[in-house]
């Protein structure tokens, strides 16, 4: 891990080293990380803004304590005084917090183990409760929120079979796309720990198809009329403004259906084994 700031200039350095150590003073914190611009050799210089306005990049903090902080911004900004010219951000994470992220494979925290910098470390890196218990609690952390977008998921199935049987096809599409894309987020939590911004059902196909050949299988798109029941799927939310029966018929609502009965399968199979591994992992 990076622990040096000699990329920025001296007045920049000794700001930020003046914040650490005011933090460190007050707080006794474990270790302390810079992330954001500065981590970079291509920070974001001041920038003249116009009518007497300037642009500076906050400095951007993480703080690891040996248990969880109480701190707010205010009480940041009284340590710090008025000497800082720079906003300062703080982002206060317990020893456990950090260590069920990354366990469970955030993305934000195995991000800033790679990129960065170490600015103070008391090597003081207790974990308050045995590692069993950790697992125990990451498992049920995972199961929350597997649970919250797989019944959910089953819910909009129910919903499009109703749609199916009264013959409403475009409805019944339209659910089939909440169902899959519930499913999909319930895998993304379980493997990887979050879910993207703004995933479309194609992003969601890439993302998850990596946890299991069978999940690639369910919607393979190696032919026209594959990719003509993968794009049913994508358009359910428009598809109601092409005319009827141009791109909808119950044959290929039928065969929609048992994909995505089959994806849920799939996506209770190797989610609850994820979540049953994760629970006996440090056992």
């Amino acid at each position: 891990m990076k622990t040096s700031l000699s990329h920025l200039p001296d007045d920049r350095r000794a700001h930020i080293n003046h914040c650490v150590q005011v933090i460190i003073n007050y707080l006794k914190p474990n270790r302390i990380f810079l992330f954001g611009s500065y981590t970079s050799e291509k920070w974001e210089k001041d920038e003249e803004l116009g009518k007497g306005i300037n642009y500076r990049a906050d400095i951007d903090l993480v703080i690891i304590m040996n248990t969880e902080s109480q701190i707010t911004a205010k009480d940041i900004d009284k340590m710090m005084g008025r000497n800082i010219p720079l906003k300062i951000n703080c982002l206060f994470q317990s020893e456990l917090e950090l260590e069920k992220a990354l366990f469970a494979g955030n993305f934000f925290f195995l991000e800033l183990q790679r990129e960065a910098i170490l600015l103070h470390d008391s090597e003081i890196t207790t974990i308050p409760i045995a590692k069993r218990k950790l697992a125990l609690e990451t498992a049920e952390f995972l199961k929350m929120n597997y649970t919250h977008h797989y019944y959910r998921g089953r819910s909009w199935y129910e919903v499009a079979k109703l749609c199916l049987n009264s013959n409403h096809l475009i409805l019944a599409t339209y659910q089939l796309r909440e169902v899959s894309e519930n499913i999909y987020s319930a895998i993304l939590l379980v493997f990887q720990g979050y879910i993207q911004p703004n995933c479309k059902i194609q992003d969601f196909y890439r993302l998850t198809k990596q946890y299991s050949i069978r999940l690639a299988a369910v919607f393979p798109q190696n032919n026209k009329d594959e990719k003509h029941l993968f794009m049913l799927l994508q358009k359910s939310s428009t598809v109601g403004k092409y005319e009827k029966g141009s791109m909808i018929t119950k044959h290929g609502v039928v065969i929609l259906f048992n994909r995505i009965k089959e994806l849920i399968s799939i996506a209770e199979e190797i989610c609850m084994y994820k979540i049953t591994a994760t629970l006996h992992s440090n056992r």
